[in-house]
Parts: structure tokens; sequence; C-alpha cells
């Protein structure tokens, strides 16, 4: 889950019948002693924080006069790492560790006049490259996540009407569009940064990090305004996309840095160039759900139409063919860059088509999810249900994390790494 702090006076108090019944004689120091007067948090004792190429450990027994000093266990297959250190010591960093590997953490002490005692379970992490954000719109928080998904770094908010977010490549740097407020930026450390402009209420936004160009929506989903990510020190210059629209509008990031406009209610989706010259408009698309560009194609795009009960493909110069859906209704998609494969989330499950439309595989039993982010670069498929956000593991389809605690999530972007 979501980390929280926990306290369970039941589970330390059964703790400590079974193991400190020696403690009642002395002053109340001991961390496993029931009556002490500031008794161990049970629950959660040592967090496990998986970065790229290392993971965080933090714990704090340093109140405890009785803790001599703290044992640190790590596992991966048949390794065993153990490091004995102070009981001063709150925090330690693995950088030992190799990325896209599981690694168990647990933790015991060395308390006076106690043999060593074992207070916590296991802890997993996996390190890796990943950035991952989290717009959550009922609780109005922008989470930033482990690249495992195991835990959340952090939270910032209140964002009243959360819009989008989308990651800068380049940075780390979080984009967030607020129906109410605006644009906002959430460096990779936290900090957040107001966005000023002329755009006060902001909809759909990406980020071109290879460009350093971004686009967004406005509210009221009428205008599309591009602008450069470089040039944030002073308010920020927008410049209108020549075109209007009729109400709600997604975007997507295409091939050199294009952008495709899916207007829902005009039925139409729009492609334009990185300057905003238009490439292409296909129309009479009934019921826009999502669209998304053909990997390694310059001017074809994937649709979801009618409900999300149709598939298109879209051609150059207008044309559309269409494909067959694995199950309907289909409520979001996503292309792997890196196959081409299209993967497809609903009611039905997951499912993925080959480059050409083609079945490739269909997963029924799967959560239903409300939206789905393929990571071909790390293999993984992100997975998102309105309260829960599951990591699988392409191989196999195996799920390799599930984060639990958000009240309704409204976007998951997710960069691969460099």
């Amino acid at each position: 889950m979501i980390p929280r702090r926990l306290r369970l006076p039941g589970a330390g108090l059964a703790l400590a019948a079974l193991v400190v019944l020696s403690c009642a004689d002395r002053s109340r120091r001991n961390p496993l002693d029931a009556g002490a007067s500031d008794p161990l948090d049970l629950a959660s004792p040592l967090r496990a924080l998986a970065g790229d190429g290392q993971v965080e450990l933090h714990w704090d027994f340093s109140r405890f006069e009785d803790v001599r000093g703290v044992r640190l266990y790590r596992e991966s297959g048949d390794s065993t790492l153990t490091r004995e250190l102070p009981a001063t010591d709150t925090s330690f960093v693995d950088r030992s560790v190799t990325n896209g590997r599981i690694y168990s953490y647990r933790i015991a002490l060395d308390v006076t006049g106690e043999p060593e005692l074992a207070i916590a379970g296991e802890h997993l992490a996996t390190p890796g490259p990943e950035r991952v954000w989290v717009a959550d719109g009922g609780s109005g928080l922008v989470w930033r996540l482990t690249p495992d998904g195991r835990q959340g770094l952090f939270a910032r908010g209140y964002f009243p009407s959360l819009s989008a977010v989308a990651i800068d490549g380049e940075t780390g740097d979080c984009w967030v569009g607020d129906g109410s407020i605006g644009l906002y930026r959430i460096t990779d450390d936290g900090v957040v940064h107001p966005v000023e402009s002329t755009l006060e209420e902001a909809g759909a936004t990406v980020i071109d990090a290879d460009g350093r160009t971004g686009w967004a929506v406005s509210a009221s989903g009428r205008r599309v305004y591009r602008f450069s990510v470089a040039a944030i020190a002073d308010t920020l210059s927008l410049v209108e996309l020549d075109a209007a629209f009729s109400d709600s509008v997604g975007l997507a990031l295409g091939a050199a840095g294009s952008l495709w406009v899916a207007d829902g209610p005009g039925e139409r989706v729009l492609h334009v160039d990185a300057a905003g010259v238009r490439l292409g408009e296909w129309r009479g698309l009934e019921g826009i759900v999502d669209v998304d560009p053909v990997a390694g194609e310059c001017c074809q795009a994937w649709a979801l139409i009618a409900g999300g009960n149709g598939l298109l493909r879209l051609l150059p110069e207008g044309g559309l063919e269409e494909r067959e859906l694995p199950f309907a209704p289909a409520l979001q998609m996503d292309v792997d860059s890196r196959t081409g494969d299209l993967w497809i989330a609903g009611e039905g499950g997951i499912a993925a088509l080959e480059p050409d439309g083609g079945a490739l595989r269909h997963w029924p039993e799967a959560a239903a999810g409300r939206g789905v982010v393929i990571d071909g670069v790390n293999e993984q498929l992100w997975v998102v249900e309105e309260t829960e956000l599951s990591k699988i593991t392409l191989g196999g389809l195996t799920y390799r994390a599930r984060l639990t605690g958000f009240t309704s999530i409204v976007q998951v972007a997710v960069d691969p790494g460099r």
C-alpha cells in the first residue's frame, strides 16, 4: 500500500509477552517492552525504497537506549548480505545491487541482555531506472513512486481538478495539468513550481523530451497550446495551435515531435508536426475514446471509436482500416514503441495486438483495467484501476507489484529511464 504510519499495540503486546518477559524489572527503554513510554511501531519498522542502481533503507531505533546495534540482512537468490550498524544510524543506501533484480531485506536488533531480535518481516525492493508519477484525482495528490511500484516516495498537492500528468524524460520533472489552477511542474526531488502562463485552466498535457516541447489543452478542451519546456524561468510563452475544437480533447505524441489530437465531440483526429503544421485529418469518427500513433510510422495511428467498441487504423491522406477488438468495450490503449505491439485495457481484461492489428495475446483473467501503460524498454506493463496500480512483467505476464490506497487514479505516467 501507499506507506502509512500505523500502530499495532496488540502485536507489540503479543511479541513482548513471548520474547521479553525479562524486561519488566528494568526501566522502560527496550523497544519490545510493551510498557515502554514510547513503544516500537511494529507495523512499519523498516522501509525499503528502490531507486536507480540503489535501495534506500530507513528505520529509527535511536530513541531506545537498550539498543546497542542494528543488523541489516539482504537476500537475493543464494546470496546474503549482513550489515552491522550503530544504534544511532537510521538509514543505509545499498548500492551493491543490480537493476531489475528482486532483493529481500529484514532487520534485527542487538539489545542489551537479549539474543538477536528479528522484529520485521521481509521487505522487497527491485531497483530500476523507471520514473513513475500518478495523478490521484480523489485526493488531489500527485504521487512519485519507486521504480518497482511497491512504495510511494512522496506525494504533492492539493490539486483540486487534476487533469493530467506528463514526464519530462530529460529532467525527470512531472508536469501537472489542473482544470482549476493551470500548469504546475514538480521536480524529480519533489519541489512544486507553479508555471506562470495565460493558461489558467489546463487539461490534457504531454511533453516531448527530445524536442524540449510541451503541449497542453485548455480546460474547456477547445484550444491546444505549444510551449518550450527549456524556457520556464519566466512566464511561459504559449503558441496556440491553428485549430478550434468542439470540447474535450486528448493528446498523444507521435514521431519526430508530432502531435495527435483526438477531438471526441467533433468526431475527428488531427495530426500536426512539431511546429503545429497540419499533416493530416480524419473525420466522421464517432465516439472517439483514445488515439495513439503506430510505432515506426510517420503518419499512422490507432483510434478507439464507438465508445470503445471499434478499432481503426488511421492511414495517410485520411484513409481508414478496421481492425477486430479482442473484447469490447475497450477503455484505453498504449503502443509499445519498441515492438509496435498495441496493448488494450478494458472490462475484458488485458490484450495485445501485433503491429498490423492481428491478435497476439489475451489475458481475460487480469483485473479489469481502466488504463494500461506499456514500458517496452524494461519489458513491464502497468495496469491502472480506479484505486490500484499493478506492475506486470511481460515475460509470462506475472505480477511484480500491486500498490493500493489511491482514491481515483486519473492518469499514470511512466518514463523507462535513460
